[in-house]
């Protein structure tokens, strides 16, 4: 019964710490259409996508 019961624990953490990562300040922004990314690489990999000349 202990076994179990840390492990709907664990989970429950795991859930929070997810939506943590979910609010992170999105600071890259597109200067084509001024969609704001996390990270450069998810903006170069948009603009490499849906602005190619």
């Amino acid at each position: 019964m202990e076994i179990e019961n840390m492990k709907i624990q664990y989970e429950e953490l795991n859930k929070k710490k997810r939506r943590k990562n979910s609010e992170i300040k999105k600071l890259h922004v597109c200067q084509h259409c001024l969609k704001t990314y996390g990270t450069y690489g998810a903006k170069y990999k948009h603009i490499k996508i849906k602005h190619q000349e």
